[in-house]
């Protein structure tokens, strides 16, 4: 480890602090649990973090924990230091050999020693219509700083310049005028005496409108003498296509520039001359990094598919798949830990997984599961959990232990189901994907039942009786509809079959509830005129003579569409406009009844309840975002009093399930992780 590191005595664990279980309970990564819970499915470690960065030793990161600029071990996932003396929250880039540190925004940047914390180099641009967005870059010798560059509308006749500062001296060494006329960006060599741009060009039109050729500098690289502010040479990608990615080596003798889509180019800065046309998987290229000898080239694609390829001969090294599914974006930086082998970080909404490449080996903890769950149902038997998250199911025992996984599959199914809220029948029999359509799928294999709509409008929500036997689902109406009318579609799951269709009233459906008997639904309707101000309607609808049995009206305003019918056939918990807490409603003549429990908080999820209907969970969130905390309270329903309140969760619950001998509730977070909770045992203070 650096010597600029301090070391704590025994490390940080990357949770918040939350009260230790009264037995001194842990979770299979020796973790403390929450007071109350039993097991957790998933790790905290690597999760709640931000301004996360890897260091350019690809042993470490660096991330803020609870306010702190850390160093972590991502093999433990555990804080071993801070990060230079101070807070630090703004870290952008770290020199090669960790002594030095860029930072900043919108405002300047700054250069600072990390072990110092000493300020080396102050950079606030005087035009900021002048200077790019992007990122600015430090040289791997800490000495230089490269700034991309945008044009100037009231002075377009000056084209476009990148800036390179030098740290030591803090000032200008030189702007190098760049082809593109609208912005470029802007990559160092280890000393920062060579450099790569490449930018956004608007090409004049030719007679069909089409950018002429011949005038199109989008896919122009420019290689320069910084130093001397001179171009030494340029070159552009084939097929025309726009640049992605650019990368130079460390010794500014080689370049390379993708499109993104497969294919890299690594020219020779010198001359400009393609040296090697590098074929690598779709959206390789997306992101580039020389090792720091120069000898191989990491091409990666956003969503985290990693190649190395060897400089010198153009041969392929190997390809590295991620080990969880990402969105665009998903993958964060490339570190190389030797000339052969590199280390990929990806993250997403404060989780980070860290893997090799070219050997896949994943090394942080709970690394395979990176997205937060969207569902969560117990087996019929009440001896596994499952849970899903972008269209992957995964099977858990009672302690905490992965057991099982599948996909989501059928014809049609797209590769990336997305992350949106996953329905599951009572008893872990069928799960509702709301993406591309709606689906339903058979568990625990994930196989494709039956799809409900044969258009694309996603589903608003969907809701079962409590057998399963009987599935609602709001339809929205379509963008070419004029009508505002949403459908509300009723089918029996065991056949299957669509048993009924009805045409709603107009307006913005959603909060769909069904009676545990399969009788009733209920949902808002907000109806929102031409003219005058919008309506809002709390619906109960018959669904055995298919109509409305009635309406309230309610105060217009910002409605969280949740409802959740009771096990009594009669009641229904749902959020007010404007209010915390929740209401309850008349299953069958929609009339407004009493608050129910006094709650002043907001609520995140539909509530739950037991099979036996004498509980029900309500998840509340303490603050807005994903960013607040989780609290759920047990109820006893007849009484509307809480029996338990439970606290652990860093970020919101998204999901619950009760086990069906209602002796476990299962949370699911937005942290990514699943707690168990013992409901037979009451909690002490």
């Amino acid at each position: 480890m650096p010597a600029t590191f301090r070391l704590s005595a025994v490390g940080l664990l990357l949770t918040a602090s939350f009260a230790v279980a009264q037995d001194a309970a842990k979770d299979q990564f020796g973790d403390p649990l929450p007071a109350g819970a039993v097991a957790r499915l998933g790790t905290e470690r690597l999760r709640n973090l931000s301004g996360l960065q890897q260091h350019p030793d690809g042993k470490h990161l660096f991330a803020v924990v609870n306010g702190t600029g850390s160093l972590i071990d991502p093999t433990t996932g555990l804080a071993v230091g801070k990060f230079g003396k101070g807070s630090r929250q703004y870290l952008t880039a770290i020199s090669a050999d960790g002594k030095r540190a860029l930072g900043g925004g919108f405002n300047g940047y700054e250069v600072w020693e990390v072990e110092s914390d000493k300020v080396v180099c102050s950079y606030k641009p005087e035009d900021r219509g002048g200077m790019s967005y992007d990122t600015p870059v430090l040289s791997a010798d800490g000495k230089f700083l490269g700034f991309g560059g945008v044009v100037n509308d009231k002075a377009k006749d000056k084209g476009v310049s990148v800036t390179v500062w030098s740290v030591d001296e803090n000032k200008l060494v030189n702007r190098l005028k760049v082809a593109q006329n609208q912005s470029a960006t802007i990559r160092l060599s280890a000393d920062g005496k060579r450099a790569v741009t490449w930018g956004y060009h608007q090409a004049e039109r030719t007679k069909s409108g089409e950018p002429d050729p011949a005038k199109d500098e989008g896919n122009r690289i420019q290689f320069w003498d910084v130093t001397a502010g001179k171009e030494l040479a340029s070159g552009r990608l084939t097929r025309r296509s726009n640049v992605a990615a650019t990368a130079i080596s460390p010794a500014g003798d080689r370049a390379a520039a993708s499109g993104g889509g497969g294919v890299v180019v690594v020219f020779d800065t010198a001359t400009g001359k393609v040296v090697h046309e590098l074929l690598g998987q779709t959206g390789v290229g997306a992101k580039l990094v020389f090792s720091p000898d120069g000898k191989t080239l990491a091409a990666a694609a956003n969503e985290g598919v990693v190649q190395l390829f060897d400089v010198a001969t153009g041969r392929s090294l190997g390809t590295a798949p991620p080990p969880v599914q990402g969105g665009y974006g998903f993958l964060t930086s490339i570190a190389f830990t030797a000339p052969d082998r590199a280390v990929a970080l990806a993250g997403q909404s404060g989780a980070a997984v860290v893997w090799e490449v070219p050997s896949g080996k994943v090394l942080s903890p709970g690394g395979d599961r990176l997205d937060p769950p969207t569902g969560v149902t117990f087996a019929a038997d009440g001896k596994q959990v499952t849970t899903v998250a972008r269209g992957v199911l995964t099977q858990w025992d009672l302690s905490g232990k992965a057991v099982g996984g599948s996909k989501l599959t059928g014809p049609g199914v797209q590769q990336e189901l997305g992350n949106r809220p996953t329905t599951f029948a009572a008893g872990g029999r069928f799960a509702v994907q709301k993406e591309f359509g709606l689906a339903v799928y058979d568990l625990p294999g994930g196989v494709q039942r039956f799809r409900v709509n044969d258009d694309l409008a996603n589903a608003r929500e969907v809701a079962f009786s409590a057998d399963g036997a009987v599935m609602a689902a709001l339809i929205p109406p379509g963008y070419t509809d004029k009508t505002q009318r949403s459908r509300l579609v009723v089918c029996e799951t065991a056949t299957p079959r669509k048993t009924a269709e009805y045409t709603l009233e107009p307006g913005d459906t959603s909060g769909l509830s069904v009676t545990p008997d399969g009788k009733r639904a209920a949902y808002y309707r907000v109806q929102r005129p031409d003219k005058g101000e919008a309506k809002t309607y709390f619906t109960a609808f018959d669904l055995t003579a298919g109509k409305v049995a009635g309406e309230t009206e309610v105060k217009s305003g910002y409605v969280s569409p949740i409802t959740a019918a009771a096990a009594d056939n009669k009641s229904v918990l749902a959020t007010t406009p404007g209010q915390p807490g929740l209401t309850l409603f008349d299953a069958a003549t929609g009339k407004k009844g009493a608050e129910f429990g006094a709650v002043k908080l907001g609520v995140s999820t539909p509530p739950v309840f037991s099979a036996d209907g004498k509980q029900v969970a309500i998840a509340f969130q303490n603050g807005y975002g994903s960013e607040a905390a989780a609290q759920i309270r047990v109820y006893d329903w007849e009484k509307a009093k809480t029996r338990t309140t439970y606290k652990g969760h860093l970020r919101q619950v998204r999901a619950m399930a009760f086990s069906p001998d209602g002796k476990l509730l299962a949370t699911a977070s937005e942290d990514t992780t699943v707690l168990l909770w013992d409901l037979t045992k009451e909690l002490k203070d």
